[in-house]
C-alpha cells in the first residue's frame, strides 16, 4: 500500500502544479483585462475560485503524506514516547474518519448537483463538488500506511515490554 500512496502523491503533486499554474494565469488575465483593457472577463473569478478549492482538497493528501498539517507540537514534543504515539494514532484516526466522511457526503452532494450549472463557466457544479470524494479518497490512501505503521509500532513496543 505504501507504493500506491507514494505514486499517487507524486501524481497529485504534478496535478497541483498544473492547477496552481492555471490559476496564476487566469488571475493574471483577469487583472490584465480589468485594469489594462477595461473589460473584465466574467468567468475568471469563478474559475480561479474552483481551482483553489481543488488545490486545497488535493493538497490535503500531500500534506498528510509529508506530515505537514497543523498540530499541537509544543505539547507532543514534551510528552513521553507512549503519549507521542497515542497522539499520533488519535490524530491519524481522526483524519481518517474525517476523510471517510467527506468522501461519503461529497459523493452524495456531487451526484445531487449533476444538473446544476455554475453561473460563470456554465459547467456542472458537480465537477466542483467532486473534489470532496477525490480528495477524501486520496487522504484515505495516504493515511492507511501511516495508521499501519503506528499500530505496528505500538504492538512492537508492547511486545518489547513483556
Amino acid at each position: 500500500m505504501k507504493w500506491l500512496a507514494r505514486i499517487l502523491c507524486s501524481i497529485t503533486e504534478k496535478i497541483l502544479f498544473v492547477l496552481l499554474s492555471a490559476m496564476t494565469v487566469i488571475v493574471f488575465a483577469q487583472v490584465l483585462s480589468r485594469y489594462v483593457f477595461h473589460t473584465p472577463l466574467y468567468w475568471t473569478e469563478e474559475a480561479a475560485r474552483y481551482l483553489q478549492i481543488w488545490i486545497v482538497f488535493l493538497g490535503a493528501s500531500v500534506g498528510i503524506r509529508r506530515g505537514a498539517h497543523l498540530g499541537f507540537t509544543w505539547f507532543v514534543e514534551r510528552a513521553r514516547t507512549k503519549m507521542k504515539t497515542a497522539c499520533a494514532i488519535i490524530s491519524a484516526v481522526g483524519l481518517f474518519a474525517f476523510s471517510v466522511n467527506i468522501t461519503y457526503y461529497g459523493t452524495i452532494i456531487s451526484l445531487q448537483n449533476l444538473g446544476q450549472l455554475s453561473p460563470g463557466l456554465q459547467m456542472p457544479i458537480a465537477y466542483l463538488y467532486a473534489c470532496l470524494p477525490v480528495g477524501g479518497i486520496l487522504c484515505i490512501i495516504q493515511l492507511i500506511p501511516i495508521l499501519k505503521d503506528l499500530f505496528v509500532l505500538t504492538k512492537t513496543a508492547k511486545a518489547s515490554q513483556s
